[in-house]
C-alpha cells in the first residue's frame, strides 16, 4: 500500500473515521467539534477540501458510525447526536441532509460523553458506549425509528430500558465493582452475541445479545503498567472473523482468540495500539499506534507485511483510528496531527 494523499481541514486531532458501506464517502470527526464528509471516489486525486462540514456539536466529537442510509456521531456533550441522512435510498454526494437526533433521557440522568458508536446492520439497531463517571458503567443499545421527515434517536430509561450490558470485576480488595466499557464489536456471522472490552477486566467479555448475560470471558494477561488515561480513550479495539477475534491493546500487544481461548499474542507496535481495520479481502488487516506508524498484517501468518510512518506525534499521541472500505481497496487513518491519510494499493 502507499500513502500519497493527505486530507486537511480539521483544526485538532481526528478521533474517528467511517466509510459508507457501498459509496466512496468518508466521514471524519474531530476534537475540534466538526464533522466532515469527504469524496474519496478518486483516492489518488481527491478534492482539496471536504464537500460538507457540520458544526452541530458544541464540543469534541469522539465517534462516528452508520450504514447505507444514516450516519451517527457522538461527542463530549453526551446527549446530542447528529444524523446525516440522504433524501432517498440511493445516497449521492449532493443529497445529504442534516437531522438532529432527539434523546429521550430522564431529567436526572447525567450528560456524559459518548465514546463509541457501532452500527448494527442486522436489526437496524445501534450500540452506544457511554462512560458514566458517577454512575454504574453500562453499555446501552438504542434504536432508530422513522418519524416523518427525519429520525428520532430513542433511549429507553427509567424502567423502560430496551437492553443493558454491564460487567462486574473483582478488585484487589476482594470487592466487585461495575467495570468501564471501552469497546464493542458485532460479530460477523453470529448476530446473537456481542464482544466487548472493559477497562479493568483482562479479557474479552462475550454477551448474549438478547438476554444481556455474559456468556464467557476470554482472558489474557497485560504486559506492563496500563495508564490511567485509558478511562478517557478507547483501550481496546476488536475485529471479528468467522471463527476468531483479533484485539488491539494499550500494552502494545495484538491478541488473537479462537475457540474461546487466546492462541496468539505479540508485540505489534512500540506504543499503544489504537485501532484495527480488516481489509475487504479478509486476508490482511491494518493496525495503527501512538508510535506514529500504520502496519499491514497477514492474518494467516500474523506477520507484518508493511510499516508506514505517516503521522506526526502531538505530545504523547499520534494515530487515533484506522478504517478500511468494506468494498473498495482504500483505507484511511486519523491522527492527532489533525490530518487524514489515505492508503491505496501500489
Amino acid at each position: 500500500y502507499k500513502n500519497n494523499v493527505t486530507l486537511t481541514g480539521h483544526n485538532d486531532g481526528i478521533r474517528d473515521l467511517h466509510f459508507h458501506p457501498t459509496k466512496p464517502i468518508l466521514t471524519s470527526v474531530s476534537e475540534d467539534g466538526l464533522v466532515k464528509v469527504w469524496d474519496v471516489s478518486q483516492p489518488n486525486n481527491p478534492p482539496s477540501s471536504s464537500y460538507l462540514t457540520l458544526r452541530e456539536h458544541p464540543g469534541p466529537v469522539f465517534s462516528v458510525a452508520g450504514g447505507e442510509d444514516y450516519t451517527f456521531t457522538g461527542g463530549m456533550e453526551g446527549t446530542k447526536d447528529v444524523g446525516v441522512s440522504p433524501q432517498n435510498k440511493k445516497p449521492s454526494l449532493t443529497e445529504f441532509k442534516l437531522h438532529k437526533g432527539i434523546w429521550e433521557n430522564s431529567e436526572d440522568e447525567k450528560q456524559e460523553p459518548v465514546w463509541h458508536l457501532v452500527y448494527n446492520k442486522e436489526d437496524v439497531s445501534h450500540m452506544l458506549l457511554r462512560n458514566l463517571c458517577f454512575q454504574p458503567q453500562v453499555i446501552l443499545s438504542f434504536e432508530v425509528v422513522n418519524r416523518g421527515k427525519g429520525i428520532v434517536i430513542r433511549i429507553t430509561v427509567s424502567g423502560k430500558l430496551k437492553q443493558l450490558y454491564s460487567y462486574r470485576y473483582e478488585t484487589a480488595q476482594g470487592f466487585t465493582e461495575e467495570d468501564i466499557p471501552t469497546t464493542i464489536c458485532l460479530v460477523d456471522g453470529n448476530p446473537k452475541i456481542i464482544v466487548t472490552g472493559f477497562f479493568n477486566t483482562h479479557g474479552l467479555v462475550i454477551f448474549d445479545k438478547e438476554t444481556a448475560a455474559a456468556s464467557s470471558v476470554l482472558k489474557y494477561n497485560s504486559v506492563g503498567q496500563v495508564s490511567t488515561k485509558s478511562k478517557l480513550m478507547l483501550q481496546l479495539r476488536i475485529i471479528s472473523y468467522p471463527n476468531f477475534f483479533v484485539s488491539a491493546h494499550e500494552d502494545k500487544m495484538i491478541r488473537v482468540f479462537d475457540n474461546n481461548r487466546m492462541t496468539h499474542s505479540f508485540i505489534a507496535h512500540d506504543d499503544s495500539v489504537m485501532g484495527l481495520a480488516m481489509l475487504s479481502n479478509r486476508n490482511e488487516f491494518f493496525s495503527c499506534s501512538h508510535d506514529a506508524t500504520v502496519k499491514l498484517w497477514d492474518i494467516r501468518k500474523f506477520e507484518a507485511l508493511q510499516t508506514l510512518r505517516v503521522h506526526s506525534k502531538k505530545y504523547d499521541e499520534a494515530i487515533h483510528c484506522i478504517v478500511s472500505h468494506p468494498q473498495m481497496s482504500i483505507a484511511a487513518s486519523g491522527g492527532a496531527d489533525a490530518t487524514i491519510k489515505l492508503f491505496v494499493p501500489q
